[in-house]
């Protein structure tokens, strides 16, 4: 849900500049995020607001996916340049319950998007994140559990989250 937010934000032009999310020993998520817009201003455009819930309300229903808004967007904007290459880093050891997974990255559009999806495509659980955007670059810290809400210690599957978190930024 976290990552279907995320990128339907960014998919109309918001930027999310912090994040807290948490979830609930019941499953329930309380999410919190502090946008702007592209010009750095609160975004108080009503048809922003109604286009972005419309975006995510098909996008829960699947009959829309993030990709397809992403590029939608990303057509109508000129390339981004290249950028530093992102550094992940994953401890299983700074926490007793999860293991945290820190982003320190050149922000662009879409990029809380590609993290978030990544951790959901590698079998992960956000129980916990702090998301920030200062200037140009990404500061993100995710507390994460396997599906079945245990800590992820096995090196093998650290190095493949690791990896292809690498991979999904580099893109």
């Amino acid at each position: 849900l976290f990552s279907l937010i995320a990128g339907t934000l960014a998919a109309n032009g918001i930027n999310v500049l912090s994040a807290q999310i948490y979830t609930r020993a019941d499953g329930v998520a309380l999410d919190t995020f502090q946008v702007n817009d592209a010009h750095g201003e609160a975004v108080t455009d009503e048809f922003r607001w109604s286009r972005f819930y419309e975006d995510l309300r098909r996008v829960i229903e699947r009959a829309l996916s993030v990709e397809e808004l992403l590029l939608l967007r990303q057509r109508m904007h000129i390339a981004e340049p290249a950028r530093a290459p992102a550094k992940v880093a994953v401890d299983p050891h700074l926490s007793d319950h999860y293991t945290v997974i820190e982003v320190k990255c050149p922000d662009r559009l879409g990029v809380l998007y590609r993290i978030t999806h990544t951790l959901a495509q590698e079998g992960l659980s956000i129980a916990s994140a702090k998301i920030t955007t200062e200037i140009d670059h990404a500061f993100d810290v995710f507390y994460v559990t396997d599906l079945s809400g245990r800590k992820v210690e096995a090196e093998a599957v650290l190095d493949r989250v690791l990896n292809a978190l690498e991979t999904a930024l580099s893109q």
